[in-house]
């Protein structure tokens, strides 16, 4: 009679362990993937205008939260688990335009009144660590325009008479910087940051140890290409998951997605079906604008995802102008007011 007992409660406790395992299975995969449009409100936000929002975007996020900064100077917290927004501080009045936040493991860095910042991810214990006096050291360099941070350290985008968009290399404890190059669509990867060249004529790569600089595609810049119509332009480089892009318009060709190889074997992995007028990107997908989509009054997006292959066409707001910033699902446009001063939101289907 024991021995009875026993095996029925096994198979009672398999049976229940069994049953329990298969409704979180099944937890798991109806749980829906929550993305920014989720937690942001599309039609009311008014995301603050940054100057380099591809380098330095006015979100950022991290497994729990979403950070973005308002056009009033606001920078708010959106919890992920419960939708909760918070504004965390308040940071004055400054310029217009401001440069960016992101993200480390245990801090929020931001950009404001050409001074940078950190602080805890609740906005407390705010910690200046650059600061206009410091910035007034560098010759010729008048703003902060951006913070990235890669591989522990601290990169800043600044910009100065020559109006040239340069990334310096920031050593906090010292405040002292090192030049590693004047950049255009930069893209960190495998410990180097590779950059358009001037006028789109090539792509560099720059070792962040050695910080050489060396050109890996197309030709160094000289005047006469910039009347060259038969020269291939380089329109953007992207690090997705662990896989390096490049998008370039080769002549008589039409603006194509290539993989990069360090061996020079490139592969074709995409041709847009219409010529854009203008390109933008994140890590995953790359839209174009101004596609000829049979000569229709509406405007459309052409985005093409990297990591399933898929191109869609998206029709865009009415008041859409030109984008600012492609990043997880939504896309972000000026304002068409002149005198607004944010960018508003899309939702990319």
């Amino acid at each position: 009679m024991k021995i009875f007992d026993e095996k029925r409660y096994k198979i009672i406790f398999i049976c229940f362990a069994m049953i329990l395992a298969a409704l979180c299975t099944g937890c798991k995969s109806n749980t829906k993937e929550e993305h920014l449009s989720d937690l942001l409100n599309l039609k009311d936000e008014k995301i603050a205008d940054v100057y380099s929002a591809f380098f330095s975007p006015p979100i950022a996020q991290n497994d729990k939260y979403v950070y973005y900064e308002t056009n009033d100077k606001n920078i708010i917290r959106v919890n992920k688990r419960n939708h909760k927004k918070t504004s965390i501080l308040q940071l004055g009045k400054s310029r217009k335009i401001e440069g960016g936040i992101c993200l480390s493991k245990d801090a929020l860095y931001y950009v404001h009144d050409n001074s940078l910042y950190k602080c805890d991810f609740d906005g407390k214990n705010v910690k200046k660590i650059i600061s206009k006096q410091d910035l007034k050291k560098l010759k010729s360099i008048w703003s902060i325009d951006g913070v990235k941070l890669y591989n522990g350290n601290i990169y800043i985008l600044v910009n100065g008479e020559e109006f040239t968009d340069m990334i310096l290399k920031l050593h906090p404890d010292t405040k002292k910087f090192e030049k590693v190059a004047e950049v255009w669509n930069p893209c960190f990867y495998e410990n180097s940051l590779y950059y358009i060249g001037v006028g789109e004529s090539g792509i560099h790569k720059v070792d962040l140890d050695t910080l050489e600089d060396k050109l890996v595609r197309g030709q160094k810049w000289k005047k006469e290409f910039k009347y060259n119509d038969e020269a291939t332009r380089y329109n953007g480089i992207i690090n997705n998951q662990g896989k390096l892009y490049y998008i370039c318009n080769k002549i008589n060709q039409k603006i194509t997605i290539y993989s990069y190889d360090e061996s020079q074997k490139d592969k074709e992995e995409y041709i847009f079906s219409s010529d854009p007028g203008c390109i933008i990107y994140n890590s995953t997908k790359v839209a174009g604008f101004d596609c000829d989509w049979d000569n229709e009054k509406k405007s459309y997006m052409q985005v093409y995802d990297l990591n399933t292959g898929k191109e869609k066409r998206i029709l865009l707001p009415d008041d859409f102008s030109f984008p600012d910033l492609l990043i997880d699902d939504i896309l972000l446009y000026p304002s068409p007011m002149k005198k607004d001063d944010f960018v508003k939101v899309f939702k990319v289907q």
